[in-house]
C-alpha cells in the first residue's frame, strides 16, 4: 500500500475511530428497534393508519428546522461533550416514551424532542472525525460509518419487528434504545479526547469583520481558492443537505463529510 493511501486496518488502528464507529453503530440498531417499537404502539392504540404515520414522521422531520439553531454549538464547546451531553438527553427523553400508559400527546412531544438534537450531535461528530483520522484515513472511515449506518439500519429493523413480536411488549424495546444512547454516552466520554475547537489560525476567521458565522462542524465547504470562485457552504446530515448561499469569507473549517441516512437521533 503506497504512503499517501488508507485502508480498513489503518482506519481501525485508531481507538477513537473505533469508539465512534461502535456508539453509532450500537445507537442507530437502537434507533431501529425503536421505530418499529413506535409505529406498533401508535397503531395498538389508536388503529389509525395516519397517526401512525404522523408519529413515524416525527422521527425524521424535526432535524430539518433545528440543523440552522443548534449546529453552531459545536463550535463553542468541546466536541466530546456535546455528543455525550445529547446522547444523555436523548436517553432520558426516549427512556420517559418507554413509560407504560404514556399519553400519546405526550409521547408525541417527546419523539419531537428526541429528535431535534440529532444535528447538534452530527456536526460535533462530523467536526471530531477529520481530527481523529487526518489524511487519507478520513474518507476511509467515513465510507466505514455510511456502510455501518445502512446494515445497521437494516438490521434494526428486523430486530425490532422480532423483538416486539416475541415480548408484544413495544416499552421493553424503547427501553433498549434508551440503553443505547446511555451506553453511547459512555463509550465517548471515556473512549475519546475533548476535541476542543481552536480559537487561533484558520478558525481566527470568525473573529474577523465580515466573516462567515455559519458554523464549520457539519458542514460541507468548497473554498474556490484554486478556481478563484467565491467558497460555498452547505449543512451535511443523514437526511438533508440544503446549500447555503456563497459566504464571503471561509468559514472555520472546511469539511466535506457525508454523514449517515437518518435524521432519527443517532450517535
Amino acid at each position: 500500500m503506497g504512503s499517501g493511501e488508507a485502508g480498513f486496518r489503518e482506519v481501525f488502528a485508531s481507538g477513537e475511530f473505533r469508539v465512534l464507529w461502535l456508539a453509532q453503530a450500537q445507537s442507530r440498531i437502537g434507533d431501529q428497534l425503536a421505530r418499529v417499537a413506535l409505529a406498533l404502539l401508535v397503531f395498538d392504540r389508536t388503529s389509525s393508519a395516519a397517526m401512525t404515520a404522523l408519529v413515524y414522521a416525527l422521527t425524521f422531520l424535526p432535524p430539518l428546522l433545528t440543523a440552522p439553531l443548534l449546529a453552531g454549538l459545536a463550535d463553542r464547546y468541546s466536541r466530546r461533550s456535546v455528543m455525550v451531553a445529547v446522547d444523555l438527553l436523548r436517553a432520558v427523553l426516549i427512556g420517559l416514551m418507554a413509560v407504560p400508559q404514556m399519553p400519546l400527546a405526550a409521547l408525541m412531544v417527546l419523539v419531537t424532542l428526541a429528535t431535534c438534537p440529532q444535528p447538534l450531535f452530527s456536526a460535533a461528530r462530523n467536526a471530531t472525525l477529520p481530527q481523529v483520522l487526518p489524511d487519507g484515513r478520513f474518507a476511509v472511515g467515513m465510507s466505514v460509518i455510511t456502510a455501518t449506518d445502512g446494515l445497521a439500519q437494516i438490521a434494526g429493523f428486523t430486530v425490532g419487528g422480532l423483538l416486539v413480536a416475541a415480548t408484544g411488549n413495544p416499552h421493553l424495546v424503547l427501553a433498549a434504545n434508551a440503553a443505547t444512547f446511555a451506553l453511547s454516552a459512555a463509550l465517548l466520554r471515556w473512549g475519546i479526547g475533548p476535541h476542543r475547537p481552536e480559537p487561533d489560525g484558520e478558525d481566527g476567521d470568525r473573529a474577523r469583520p465580515g466573516a462567515s458565522r455559519w458554523p464549520a462542524s457539519g458542514t460541507s465547504c468548497t473554498t474556490g481558492r484554486s478556481s478563484g470562485s467565491p467558497p460555498s457552504c452547505g449543512y451535511s446530515d443523514a437526511s438533508w443537505s440544503p446549500k447555503r448561499s456563497p459566504s464571503p469569507m471561509r468559514p472555520r473549517s472546511a469539511l466535506a463529510t457525508k454523514p449517515s441516512a437518518s435524521s432519527w437521533p443517532a450517535t
